[in-house]
């Protein structure tokens, strides 16, 4: 039988046990705590931003925690893709050599509509009023086709030697001589490539 030392060390040990076992409860727990507090705030932050996205979409949203003067879009290769310029009024797509293909404009004169380029140089511009398709930036002069309502309707042709023929009602402008004349829908005017008028029917009005 046991003395009573024998028996105030087993005590002793079991009470040194007891503690080391509280002491990892208390551990474990406060982590328990702190992962439950976490993922408390985790929800609150995406209820926040869902009310924030709600909110956007109503048109209620506090613009000052999202305004921007410009935006960039990246692939994945971290290259710019996509590139929004508010201070412009301006979206651009752009190609692997940062260069933009299509272009959507909604400010200045003359300025907006929508424009597309191709790497061989090829080009489409579609703004209120005139539609022009141009040829390969690379020749001397561009081939183009301009359709237009802006002074009437008129189709005007023009190669990369720079001839050129107006069909149409337009203001038809002469370069030697500096003089305009206003065309009817019925009128073909005809230039060389120094712009001098070769031909134009009717003859007379």
């Amino acid at each position: 039988m046991a003395g009573p030392d024998a028996l105030t060390g087993k005590i002793a040990k079991l009470t040194r046990r007891l503690r080391v076992t509280w002491v990892v409860v208390a551990i474990l727990l406060f982590g328990e705590i702190a992962t439950l507090l976490e993922a408390s705030n985790t929800r609150n932050r995406v209820q926040g931003l869902s009310v924030q996205v709600a909110e956007a979409r109503s048109g209620t949203l506090n613009v000052g925690k999202v305004r921007t003067r410009q935006i960039e879009v990246l692939d994945d290769k971290d290259m710019a893709s996509i590139y929004v310029s508010g201070s412009k009024g301006r979206i651009e797509l752009l190609t692997e050599l940062n260069a933009p293909s299509v272009t959507l404009s909604g400010r200045g004169v003359g300025s907006i509509g929508v424009a597309i380029y191709d790497g061989s140089g090829l080009s489409s511009n579609l703004h209120a009023g005139y539609l022009r398709l141009g040829g390969m930036f690379a020749e001397p002069a561009i081939p183009s086709v301009l359709l237009s309502v802006l002074d009437g309707s008129s189709i005007e042709v023009a190669d990369k030697q720079g001839f050129r023929t107006i069909v149409g009602e337009s203001d038809v402008q002469f370069p030697r001589t500096g003089q305009s004349t206003h065309t009817s829908a019925a009128t073909v005017y005809m230039f060389n490539k120094d712009g001098k008028e070769v031909w134009h029917a009717p003859a007379a009005y």
